[in-house]
Order: structure tokens, then sequence, then C-alpha cells
């Protein structure tokens, strides 16, 4: 089983989101933050995550530092 899951659904404008899970400890990762006109769209910005993500640089607010 995967650690972690994408979830697609319909919000109340029914439109179409996104929310990642961890399947391990059922908390959300992350969701799309915008809802898309089909799912198609939803889809293809899921997609664009997944390819993303792995490259994306950690940037940290100066009072982390």
């Amino acid at each position: 089983m995967p650690d972690y899951f994408f979830w697609v659904y319909r919000d109340r404008a029914s439109e179409w989101r996104w929310t990642l899970w961890s399947w391990g400890n059922r908390k959300r990762l992350a969701d799309s933050a915008e809802g898309f006109s089909s799912r198609q769209a939803c889809e293809r910005n899921i997609a664009l995550v997944k390819r993303v993500v792995p490259t994306a640089p950690i940037r940290y607010h100066e009072s982390a530092v």
C-alpha cells in the first residue's frame, strides 16, 4: 500500500479539488488551494505537483535560520 494518496472531490461550488493525505497517520499534507472547473484540470494539477515537488528547493524564513 502506498504511503500517500491524492483524494479528488467536488466542493460545495461543484469545483474539483485534491488533497494529499498520508496513509499511515491519516494527516493532510497538502491541498489544491483552488478549485478547478473539470476533473481533467484537477488531475493535470496533481500531475504537475507530482513532477515538480521532488525538485522543489527549501526556503527558510529569516527567523528559522
